[in-house]
């Protein structure tokens, strides 16, 4: 399976799992009234599914990361649903986001809190929604997805030379794959750098600032730059097997996560 049928079958995952939150949400919200109007069957698969407050962080974080890669312009919208506005000065039901439901944060009039969280995350999971679209659209730029698939294959190949003694090879081979990355991942986000040439270190430092990355993914990939150039720079002193060996590994790391 190529990343791309990856990224696609979690996707669905993530819209079905999103409707099931929403359709026990909303059940719990009314659950007399469904009960009374409901097919009996129907009433019984939807008390079946799991409670908001249960699944709902996991399902966030990864639908944040989705966002993130796909709709990068709709993150804010997507976190601030969640996350308590810090300019929030009176809580009341238009700014009510879904951690003050996870709280427990419930109007002293009723079911205020529980019927608040409805919108919120029916609103996350319409841009969830749209990620697939986005992903079947003929608009979407497919790169980023197959250069994953062609990065897996150029590490292996990085691997096999540094096995049989090319560590200096494989060590620069595989730096070129990690600022390759970094600047896709710069377009992505659309972060311009003011350098014509930006080097592998600019684009860790403007990963850093617009905070697509946190300072312990930064100080990794400062720590493989200086890997990186240690192997391809002749007056150095010769990479270790080890040096190389954590190179890869780590390079491999920021390609998957980052």
């Amino acid at each position: 399976m190529t990343s791309l049928q990856r990224f696609e079958a979690d996707l669905k995952r993530l819209v079905s799992e999103g409707r099931d939150l929403l359709h026990r949400l909303y059940f719990d919200a009314a659950q007399e009234e469904f009960v009374e109007k409901a097919d009996p069957k129907e009433v019984e698969r939807v008390s079946a599914l799991p409670r908001f407050a249960s699944r709902y962080q996991s399902w966030y974080s990864e639908a944040k990361t989705a966002v993130s890669v796909l709709l990068p312009q709709r993150l804010t919208d997507f976190v601030e649903l969640y996350e308590r506005p810090k300019t929030r000065r009176e809580l009341d039901a238009s700014n009510y986001v879904i951690s003050d439901f996870l709280r427990g944060i419930e109007s002293k009039y009723g079911h205020w809190g529980l019927d608040s969280a409805i919108g919120p995350f029916q609103q996350q999971l319409y841009i969830v929604q749209a990620c697939v679209t986005r992903l079947n659209s003929s608009l979407f730029d497919i790169r980023e997805l197959a250069q994953a698939d062609l990065f897996a294959s150029e590490l292996d190949a990085a691997e096999s030379l540094a096995r049989s003694g090319f560590r200096r090879a494989a060590g620069a081979w595989v730096g070129v794959l990690l600022e390759r990355h970094l600047k896709s991942v710069s377009a992505t986000h659309e972060l311009k750098l003011r350098k014509k040439s930006p080097t592998l270190g600019d684009y860790n430092e403007a990963l850093k600032t617009a905070h697509v990355i946190d300072v312990p993914t930064w100080r990794l990939i400062q720590h493989l730059a200086d890997l990186r150039n240690l192997a391809a720079h002749e007056k150095e002193r010769e990479p270790t097997k080890d040096e190389i060996e954590d190179l890869i590994a780590g390079v491999r790391k920021i390609i998957a996560s980052v």
